[in-house]
């Protein structure tokens, strides 16, 4: 399996059980993470930092992702966002991706399927 070549991974999501699971997951891919637990405080984080990829549940208290999405698509149209959801909605997806999303999981999801649409989508950005 590829390493994820240090890349900086922002993951965001409500359920910290979850988000030890997923960056200890990363981390043992050779990424970096960063975490935050709403869409509020991944937002602060990806203004004051260089990431390469963010990831990110959609619903959260207070902002949820498809609000980061947003935020984030207005100031920056190129960083990849993964989004993830427990709740396989297909219309959600289909708003995500039509917003900008570059992909989307549904969880739960295997480590495999995590490190390939990560890899893609940072593939794609060094093309662009």
């Amino acid at each position: 399996m590829n390493q994820l070549n240090d890349a900086k991974i922002l993951l965001v999501d409500d359920d910290l059980n979850f988000q030890k699971v997923t960056m200890f997951t990363l981390q043992k891919m050779g990424a970096h993470v960063v975490s935050a637990f709403d869409g509020g405080q991944a937002l602060e984080w990806w203004e004051d930092g260089q990431f390469d990829l963010i990831l990110t549940d959609i619903r959260m208290p207070k902002m949820d992702g498809m609000a980061l999405l947003r935020a984030i698509r207005r100031k920056d149209s190129e960083i990849p966002i993964i989004l993830i959801t427990a709740h396989g909605d297909i219309e959600l997806a289909v708003e995500a991706l039509q917003s900008g999303a570059n992909d989307f999981l549904t969880k739960p999801f295997d480590r495999d399927r995590l490190h390939s649409k990560i890899v893609r989508c940072l593939k794609l950005m060094h093309l662009e």
